[in-house]
């Protein structure tokens, strides 16, 4: 007997049911529900899922639904937690159902989702344990919660009173989270102080970047990300006392290109910058304005020794209507170069070689046209940025050393000195 997991989606604060998963042993396809076909604002979910009658293959409902699920070693604890396959991610999708990226849903009913949300505070020291234990509470937080965060990083959804930034919830339930707090893992030294330079580096050089601030711990710091698929509703609708959320929908460029998790980064022979230019020529109101985008954010990442910029690390965001998507704020921005137990290979390469370290004036050059930019625009773009950047890291690194983090000194330095090789090695 097939098993049937409903797909509701939320717009602009209305739950509305979009369609069903149907697994039959190893087999899962998704379908639209013919009533959600005929209406007059149905969108469809996914740029490689258009509305249509037929269900989808088997390989397209994996490459989209499982893109909402952990990687790595936390999607292993949670599948042993579960008791599950890590690879039965319906099953652990019908487990995470209630807050996903984006503005998806999973159960059996709308009314069950509104009706079952709430936020319960989280106890006074819940900073120390998370920073001193980052999987297990991690874990612990989004299993109750009934929660999915796509990527690797301990993480959990969690939401803030906009009245008291000190005051934190635990959503339950369908309750939206309006953060996600990171962790630093003892392998990865100063993560969270690397990531918040990075990313206000990136606002000061005017990026749309995610907002995020250090949250003090026993242990290292965590990064507190203000999540940019959340906006503030009306007054009316608090839940447990607290403003409503609504959900704006988003996807990765894995899932809007038809990619699986694991092909995030390029491969040999890979063109994973002109892949995202291609896919935001077909989705954008203004297609030129964001390749022209795109490509400064992937010279931004070869500036910050980012080689992490994988294909999960830039995403769609829809608007409240669902009528229109964007190129999302940046996320997910940290120096990787000053770990060296991390490959110097980039995700979303420059060079032919994919090595950080290989890239050239000309390799900047040939990116930009790949990018459908022309070569002098490209270059321009490029030495502004040289320019502006070490200023930015500068004026950033001040900025977190007075909040209380003297570490970002440091953390500072390295990313500083290995950037200064990279803007010298790019002039050549």
């Amino acid at each position: 007997m097939a098993d049937v997991l409903g797909v509701f989606r939320e717009i602009d604060g209305q739950i509305q049911r979009v369609g069903s998963i149907t697994a039959e042993g190893s087999e899962c396809q998704f379908a639209y529900d013919r009533s959600y076909l005929l209406q007059s604002d149905a969108r469809p979910i996914s740029v490689k899922m258009p509305l249509k009658e037929a269900p989808f293959s088997q390989y397209e409902t994996r490459v989209f639904f499982e893109g909402l699920l952990p990687e790595g070693q936390m999607r292993s604890l949670a599948a042993n937690s579960m008791h599950v396959g890590e690879d039965s991610y319906i099953s652990m999708l019908s487990r995470f159902n209630n807050e996903s990226i984006g503005a998806l849903l999973f159960g059996d009913s709308a009314e069950s989702l509104v009706s079952d949300r709430s936020y319960r505070p989280l106890e006074e020291g819940w900073e120390d344990k998370f920073s001193q234990s980052p999987r297990q509470i991690a874990l612990e937080l989004d299993m109750e919660s009934r929660l999915s965060l796509a990527g690797a990083q301990s993480k959990a959804g969690l939401y803030c009173d906009e009245n008291d930034p000190s005051r934190w919830y635990i959503p339950l339930g369908a309750a939206p989270s309006s953060h996600i707090v990171k962790a630093s893992e003892g392998v990865f030294p100063h993560l969270s102080i690397n990531e918040a330079l990075c990313m206000l580096t990136a606002r000061y050089c005017f990026f749309d970047v995610a907002q995020g601030r250090l949250l003090k711990a026993a242990g290292e710091p965590l990064y507190a990300v203000r999540r940019f698929d959340r906006v503030a509703g009306n007054e009316d609708g608090a839940i447990s006392g607290q403003r409503k959320l609504l959900r704006l929908h988003q996807e990765d460029f894995c899932q809007a290109g038809g990619l699986l998790s694991w092909q995030k980064y390029e491969p040999t022979d890979g063109d994973y910058l002109g892949f995202g230019a291609r896919l935001l020529s077909h989705v954008a109101p203004d297609p030129f304005s964001a390749r022209m985008g795109f490509l400064n954010e992937i010279l931004l990442c070869f500036l910050m020794g980012n080689c992490d910029n994988h294909l999960k690390n830039f995403s769609l965001l829809w608007s409240r209507e669902w009528t229109a998507c964007e190129l999302s704020p940046l996320y997910d921005l940290v120096c990787t170069t000053i770990y060296p137990q991390i490959d110097r290979e980039m995700g979303i390469p420059l060079c032919e070689s994919r090595k950080i370290d290989d890239v050239r004036q000309g390799d900047i050059l040939s990116s930009a046209k790949r990018a459908g930019v022309s070569e002098k625009l490209g270059w321009a773009e490029f030495e502004d940025l040289a320019e502006e950047i070490p200023q930015a890291l500068e004026r950033a690194t001040q900025e977190i050393v007075d909040e209380g983090f003297p570490d970002a000194e440091y953390v500072s330095s390295l990313i500083r000195r290995d950037m200064e090789k990279r803007i010298e090695q790019a002039m050549k």
